[in-house]
């Protein structure tokens, strides 16, 4: 029976363990790069998320700021030419009455929110022209009609305090009730644009 020599039994077992080294090597490679191609994705994802969420809060910030500048501008156009901000610029003839304060916060609140989702959701351009109209109805709402100087001039003064002064606050209601659809038609189409993104 023929024996191996032991120089050949040693330079095959050299050679097998050359070969489990470089498989080892092979393996650790393949590890290492399998880590670090899942880590860069982890850090892609992550940077990817990081600049949606900067950019929704960016978004958001812009949408609150022209909402409550858009709030601001209408409370100062429906109170200082109607004397309800007494700064000392007009006169008002007749003496405000409850409603009238009602619709000039009210009014400019639902404005200002409206903007904000119209800016939040780029809504179409009719919805903004319909909101200043409601918002007009709301100046209308709680104008002074004696201290209207073209109104007097067109109508009369006391045309105007016996026929436009008691349907005052018709036009605030009018006002309201403009913004209010207006507003629910933004939420309603927000809310089934996200139903369509999430497949419901």
């Amino acid at each position: 029976m023929k024996t191996i020599p032991k120089k050949t039994a040693k330079k095959k077992t050299s050679g097998n363990n050359l070969q489990e080294k470089n498989s080892n090597l092979l393996r650790k490679s393949y590890d290492t790069n399998s880590y670090s191609a899942s880590q860069n994705s982890h850090n892609s994802s992550f940077l990817s998320e990081k600049s949606q969420y900067t950019n929704s809060q960016q978004s958001y910030n812009k949408s609150v700021l022209y909402g409550a500048i858009s709030a601001i501008g209408i409370f100062l156009i429906l109170s200082i030419p109607t004397a309800l901000l007494p700064i000392g610029l007009y006169k008002r003839m007749i003496v405000p009455t409850i409603l009238d304060y009602a619709f000039l916060f009210i009014v400019p609140a639902l404005f200002g929110y409206f903007i904000y989702l119209y800016s939040k959701h780029k809504t179409s351009s009719t919805n903004t022209c319909a909101a200043i109209g409601g918002a007009g109805a709301g100046w209308f709402a709680v104008i002074c009609p004696i201290c209207t100087s073209f109104l007097v001039y067109i109508f009369g003064a006391s045309s105007l305090l016996m026929y436009f002064d008691p349907i005052r606050p018709f036009f605030g209601l009018l006002s309201i009730i403009v913004l209010v659809i207006l507003i629910y038609r933004i939420r309603i189409a927000d809310k089934n644009a996200q139903m369509h993104n999430r497949g419901l």
